[in-house]
């Protein structure tokens, strides 16, 4: 390669076997959610981004919009059959299986540009009056290859949905290419914690 950093500008885009191709790392810290009185609040957070090792005007490809309900926290208690609170998911994803391709003239020649992801986590759904809710999410890692990463994320923290006495649940959750959601390891408390369709359930009851 040479020292020239502009000939080793990412510039174009080559074809690699997915044998040699490499999985990133990824950007983003903890999101806290948090309910009060006046309703589902943000604290802070910066949402998560795959690969680090490419600037978002690198990814090369169609962009599949994510906008979707990743955790929806539920009750039949004060709550009422028809109230949640939703975690909604935000972002966009690459959404495609086709062959790999990478900048080969680049720092990081050896990372898939067509397989990408960012997604940002916020509040959704009813306002409470009586109830206490608490969400932490984290990014753990990637998990899988480099043809198909994903996201590996817990969410944790406090549910309360009637005032008198309350749980602490955790759970692992996945976010894939096409922003699909799936369940992975559970530690529910109180709750019940379950794979709806594409969303994560907490119901307590």
């Amino acid at each position: 390669m040479s020292d020239d950093p502009a000939d080793n500008a990412p510039t174009t885009v080559d074809r690699i076997d997915a044998a040699a191709a490499v999985v990133g790392t990824l950007i983003g810290g903890a999101q806290a959610l948090a309910v009060a009185s006046d309703g589902f609040v943000v604290d802070d957070g910066d949402g998560v981004r795959y690969p680090s090792e490419l600037d978002e005007d690198l990814f090369v490809g169609a962009h599949q919009q994510i906008w979707k309900n990743a955790i929806s926290f539920e009750s039949d208690l004060w709550w009422g059959d028809n109230l949640s609170c939703q975690v909604l998911a935000s972002g966009y994803a690459s959404g495609v299986d086709d062959e790999l391709v990478c900048y080969p003239n680049s720092d990081h020649p050896t990372v898939p540009a067509n397989r990408f992801i960012r997604v940002n986590f916020a509040p959704s759904g009813d306002t409470l009056d009586h109830s206490l809710l608490t969400c932490t999410i984290r990014a753990l890692g990637i998990e899988g290859d480099a043809n198909y990463p994903y996201l590996s994320l817990q969410a944790s923290g406090r549910f309360d949905p009637y005032g008198s006495g309350d749980t602490n649940y955790a759970f692992q959750f996945y976010v894939d290419m096409y922003g699909t959601i799936s369940l992975g390891e559970t530690d529910p408390g109180e709750t019940e914690i379950s794979e709806q369709g594409d969303y994560i359930r907490v119901y307590y009851h």
